[in-house]
């Protein structure tokens, strides 16, 4: 499923846009420094073990919510956690009531596939702020994946287990709209 980055990735090569832009998969960047208004990017191909560096004026990473970069650039942030958990999805336009396109149209919809904005052609975005004490055991279920690997603070898309997608569901029909997307989109 296309992600938003790819709308902005497409603004960036656009024929309007004076210079070079790289979109480098299958790299993993192991340092960012900052010098002389440029951003210098050390990376090593995942797939052959090669290094090499970019130069740029601007540098958007993708390195998740336990950035290895991020700790390099500003090493006085930490992580804190903001008791509560959100459950981020999309959903294609077309797998939604009427009433949830309507509910959803101005404010959710996002580029759908090959970035289009057309009406029946977009996705939607939500996401639910569910509080959640960090305290076992709801937040451990939290974080569990499927084979029963608890991850720090993420949780992958297909990677919940059945059991607490199924108390999700039936939380989020007592409290949500009544079409609820969570029981259709997952």
């Amino acid at each position: 499923m296309p992600q938003a980055w790819e709308r902005g990735l497409r603004v960036l090569n656009s024929s309007k846009n004076e210079g070079k832009t790289i979109y480098d998969v299958g790299k993993c960047a192991t340092n960012v420094t900052y010098a002389d208004g440029f951003m210098t990017v050390e990376m090593e191909d995942i797939l052959n073990g090669s290094n090499h560096t970019v130069r740029a004026d601007l540098v958007v990473l993708a390195d998740g919510a336990n950035s290895i970069i991020r700790q390099n650039l500003l090493p006085k942030v930490q992580e804190e956690y903001a008791r509560y958990v959100a459950w981020r999805s999309t959903v294609p336009e077309e797998k939604v009531s009427q009433e949830t396109r309507k509910l959803f149209d101005k404010k959710y919809a996002m580029p759908g596939p090959e970035g289009s904005l057309e009406i029946g052609n977009r996705y939607f975005n939500y996401v639910w702020y569910y509080n959640l004490p960090k305290a076992p055991p709801d937040f451990t279920e939290a974080t569990i994946y499927k084979d029963s690997h608890l991850h720090q603070s993420t949780l992958p898309a297909g990677q919940m287990r059945e059991e607490r997608w199924a108390k999700l569901v039936a939380h989020a029909n007592e409290i949500l709209i009544s079409d609820s997307l969570f029981s259709r989109t997952c």
